[in-house]
């Protein structure tokens, strides 16, 4: 173990299985062009099935079902509907605790400094400690199962005149509902669930340990109405089968090609996803929190993850897209494209009413020019390229604990050069 606290303390394990898997898969042409079927171009279907054998978990096969069928030239409607497997991965399914350095806030503290007034609001309690977190594996975890389907048209307007390009449209309803996915409560809900035990008049949660009250720590919650604890040293947490998810949500996609005889070749796309549901019911003992919360048994500021509807929740947000426009004359290629981020919301840091900070959107825009020399050296091909990423200059939103790793980077005006040539 290292002698920095909670750092480094890996201790080894070891464990096994043997997994058999089996793959089929068929593509069906049902209907072909040359059947001569009004308003039924061709309808084909895709049937496949996954066989797995685990030694630890035993037989799981799962099914995958898919068609389109092209109405006319230029008009497809697609759908697929599936079933999905995951077993736990051997390191959380193994009889070991791995420990990492967390910091967590002792809210019960905030509390007891609340009550005697010497800070204004929950929010401005800075009573932040370093911990030992402990995360055990769980030999009774089951696999994660999954739900999938998708439902979507595709189409390339044949009326729109060829002068004005090629257009492709497509919009695709999807779903996928989860079940058993292996997690964790989380050090943070850990310490909410101590807090709201002691404030209850419990005896505090068996999964946070504290150290002996001292001197200090009784003279601190002297006058609160608190009785007095020590301050937080280990959490402790095990690796777990959480509630069922659901997300859901449209896919969009526009192509457009236009070529050109003196003017060189035009490509532009935009690329959308609306997510509309992402719902996961949190785990008994962060309902209760949520619970407790509304009752007003703990104070309506204190953060908890994992509410019910992840929508904008720290790293889902509503809406996300791209867009993409190259044009290509001879050797010269001159492209760019605009990232959306949409808005989300920080969960970890609230109002005193309890409202989510809330986490501005982001727009990116990148730009680049490309030339290529023609047998330039040595009889080769050599392309120089030249390009400006973030060419605004825009930082990343940034919420209570610094910019949101899964959704930015934090990266400023970012000027590139490549230079190849082809062999």
């Amino acid at each position: 173990a290292s002698d920095a606290t909670g750092v480094n303390v890996t201790p080894s394990t070891s464990g096994s299985r043997n997994v058999f898997s089996a793959y089929v898969e068929f593509a069906v042409p049902v209907i072909s062009p040359e059947m001569h079927i009004p308003l039924v171009r061709e309808v084909g279907l895709q049937l496949a099935e996954r066989y797995e054998h685990y030694s630890d978990f035993g037989d799981v096969a799962k099914p995958k079902i898919a068609g389109y069928w092209d109405v006319v030239r230029g008009v497809r409607f697609r759908a697929s509907w599936e079933q999905g497997f995951k077993a736990p991965n051997l390191e959380t399914t193994a009889p070991f605790t791995y420990a990492r350095a967390q910091s967590v806030t002792d809210y019960y503290r905030c509390q007891a400094a609340l009550n005697k007034g010497t800070i204004t609001s929950f929010s401005a309690c800075t009573y932040t400690y370093g911990v030992t977190y402990n995360e055990s594996g769980n030999p009774n975890l089951q696999p994660e199962t999954s739900e999938t389907y998708n439902v979507g048209v595709v189409l390339q307007p044949a009326f729109i005149p060829s002068q004005f390009g090629r257009f492709t449209l497509t919009v695709d309803r999807w779903q996928i509902k989860q079940k058993g996915i292996v997690g964790v409560i989380g050090f943070a809900n850990i310490a909410v669930e101590d807090y709201a035990s002691r404030a209850g008049g419990g005896a505090g949660s068996a999964a946070l340990i504290r150290s002996a009250p001292t001197v200090d720590d009784i003279a601190f919650y002297a006058g609160s109405g608190l009785a007095a604890v020590g301050t937080p040293t280990t959490v402790n947490d095990t690796f777990q089968n959480l509630q069922p998810q659901t997300i859901s949500g449209v896919d969009f996609s526009l192509n457009w090609h236009k070529r050109t005889d003196r003017l060189g070749a035009f490509d532009a796309s935009i690329d959308a996803t609306y997510l509309d549901k992402y719902f996961q019911l949190p785990p008994p003992e962060v309902q209760a929190l949520f619970a407790a919360r509304a009752a007003g048994t703990i104070n309506a500021a204190t953060p908890l993850s994992s509410p019910g509807s992840q929508i904008e929740a720290l790293a889902n947000p509503r809406w996300k897209s791209t867009g993409t426009l190259t044009w290509t004359l001879s050797n010269l290629k001159l492209g760019g494209s605009v990232v959306y981020t949409g808005q989300t919301r920080d969960i970890n840091f609230l109002s005193t009413t309890g409202a989510a900070y809330p986490v501005k959107s982001q727009t990116l825009v990148n730009v680049y020019g490309q030339y290529t020399f023609d047998r330039l050296r040595f009889g080769r091909d050599v392309t120089l390229k030249v390009g400006v990423r973030n060419l605004f200059d825009r930082n990343p939103p940034i919420e209570s604990d610094g910019y949101n790793g899964a959704l930015y980077q934090p990266y400023g005006r970012y000027i590139y050069f490549n230079i190849g040539a082809s062999f």
